[in-house]
């Protein structure tokens, strides 16, 4: 079935618009966080000189290593056990 081309104009549209909406927060997120520290920017501005040392001081300042390695067994352990007894309690039902 052939769309016309209003329907494709329009939801490209919104595409590019719902695009924009998701981005935009990550950028600014981004420019945010390689200003120097103590620095308020106004809107998404880039520096010429960025601190990537900043992703380095927030990862040890929150002390990420025990939190992730405590995700990754999560996700080791929980989740194949997970897949394991849905894939029987599906089996079964599909079977009533």
């Amino acid at each position: 079935m052939q769309q016309s081309k209003a329907v494709r104009i329009t939801g490209t549209a919104m595409l590019a618009l719902t695009v924009l909406f998701c981005v935009l927060p990550f950028l600014s997120m981004l420019s945010a966080a390689l200003q120097p520290q103590g620095s308020m920017p106004e809107g998404i501005q880039f520096t010429a000189h960025p601190h990537w040392e900043n992703f380095i001081d927030a990862w040890n300042m929150a002390n990420i290593t025990p939190l992730l390695l405590n995700s990754c067994i999560l996700v080791i352990v929980v989740v194949p056990c997970v897949v394991i007894f849905c894939s029987l309690g599906g089996y079964a039902f599909a079977q009533l």
